[in-house]
């Protein structure tokens, strides 16, 4: 049976994931460049929301760390996104690459989902924690990998590049405390 802390906490867990879905569904831009922004940043946001959550319930000083330096991290990424230039977001790739991108984006984003939704529950709120952020971070990393493949703009290809690394090494971090 889970505690009432812990519902409260998977409460809040589950409105972050359906509110991250929901601005990930209702994005729409026609664009390469454009549609990897706005996942990206839907997606940033939500893991920083999960680390917010997590400092509500937590006295692990190692897990308030690791969402505190999430937040801090994705909060710069975020605004380094929000300079890339205009025209970055006009820049048309062809049909085909539009095609095949969305598809491969749109599953890495529903597995994704599915993962999150499904993510391990126990009354340790510091393992759901890791797990779950665990989950958007590897999603991160993948649809940023896609994106390279992708990139028709020079500054949010260099950006993706670095946000990729950067997750690596977090992803890592996060990884050695299971």
């Amino acid at each position: 049976m889970l505690s009432n802390v812990t519902l409260e906490y998977l409460d809040a867990y589950y409105e972050i994931i359906g509110e991250m879905v929901h601005a990930i569904n209702t994005a729409h831009k026609d664009t390469i460049s454009g549609s990897f922004i706005s996942g990206i940043i839907s997606i940033m946001n939500a893991a920083s929301r999960v680390s917010q959550n997590i400092l509500k319930y937590t006295t692990n000083i190692q897990i308030q760390n690791i969402a505190e330096s999430i937040i801090y991290e994705l909060g710069e990424i975020c605004d380094e996104i929000k300079k890339i230039p205009e025209n970055c977001l006009d820049l048309r790739n062809s049909d085909r690459d539009t095609i095949l991108y969305k598809r491969r984006t749109n599953s890495a984003i529903c597995l994704m989902f599915s993962k999150a939704e499904n993510a391990p529950i126990a009354n340790n709120l510091n393992y759901n924690f890791l797990h779950e952020i665990n989950i958007l971070y590897a999603s991160m990393i993948e649809i940023c990998a896609i994106f390279l493949n992708f990139s028709s703009c020079r500054p949010l290809y260099d950006t993706a590049e670095k946000l990729i690394n950067k997750l690596k090494k977090r992803k890592k971090e996060i990884n050695g405390r299971f």
